[in-house]
């Protein structure tokens, strides 16, 4: 017992820690547009934003006692305090968080990817970590699925799951765009039914945040279902995202300021190197 306690806190202070330096390197600055903007810039009046979010532990989910909690929801909230504004929690599924953001129900939302599609709509804040992902598979399928590269994995013919409208980055896009392996992928709305199908064998493999799936097979004692692929690649630099319709590029602007100012200060800290905020279920 002492064991796995002491696995389980190196793990959230890895995860921790990582993002922290990630986000030393990642906001240089604290205007995207160049344009200078200085803590004594005037706030707007009768902020209200409404934050689109979905279940990913331990980033955000929903605890024991129905309460939305997560690491990323603390920093999210600890921003837009610093704003003046009011927030508000809206649970929808990724996909149709992308869609509220491009027709205005949603301001914005966390852990986007920049894309030539989603620029149309959006802008973009800072990035404030860079995603990592790895293949999940069957621990009796490792020696099946296991290979070297994502060209010799996409061989196997494997039934693949992914969430609709991640961005996974251009390898995985490659998969998604061939017509001799598309087919052979499903897209699920939300990451809990992706694991669950994958788990009643309704696909083969999955591709997930390895700090997450690391995070849901200690807490959710699902370990003996999973083995990881010998496959890690980056996705992209992720950051938050507005609609264009209800936010201005001058607002982006004042958000990467207070998030810039904020990771500097010892609310950042408390939040991203607190172990015990991680397991306040």
């Amino acid at each position: 017992m002492a064991n796995e306690k002491n696995t389980g806190t190196g793990l959230r202070l890895l995860f921790s820690i990582l993002f922290y330096c990630f986000l030393a390197i990642v906001l240089p600055s604290p205007s995207a547009s160049g344009k200078p903007f200085s803590a004594n810039s005037p706030q707007p009046q009768n902020c209200q934003l409404k934050y689109g979010w979905n279940q990913w532990p331990p980033l955000q989910y929903v605890n024991n006692n129905q309460e939305v909690k997560g690491i990323q929801i603390e920093f999210v909230k600890a921003i837009v305090e610093s704003l003046g504004c009011e927030l508000t929690l809206v649970e929808r599924s990724w996909n149709e968080v992308i869609n509220g953001i491009e027709n205005g129900d949603i301001d914005f939302t966390a852990n986007a990817s920049v894309t030539t599609a989603r620029k149309s709509y959006a802008y973009f804040s800072l990035p404030y970590r860079k995603d990592l992902f790895s293949i999940w598979v069957k621990r009796e399928d490792k020696a099946l699925y296991s290979r070297n590269t994502l060209a010799e994995f996409k061989q196997t013919k494997v039934k693949l799951g992914l969430i609709k409208n991640q961005y996974y980055g251009p390898l995985v896009e490659s998969l998604k765009s061939d017509p001799s392996f598309s087919q052979n992928i499903t897209l699920f709305d939300t990451n809990n039914a992706l694991l669950a199908s994958f788990i009643n064998s309704e696909i083969d493999a999955m591709i997930e945040d390895p700090f997450v799936m690391a995070y849901r097979k200690r807490v959710e004692k699902i370990d003996s279902h999973l083995s990881r692929v010998p496959i890690d690649f980056l996705g992209s630099e992720v950051g938050f995202m507005f609609s264009k319709k209800t936010t201005t590029a001058e607002f982006v602007n004042r958000f990467n300021l207070k998030m810039r100012e904020l990771k500097d200060s010892n609310v950042f800290q408390s939040i991203w190197l607190d172990p015990e905020l991680v397991d306040k279920f």
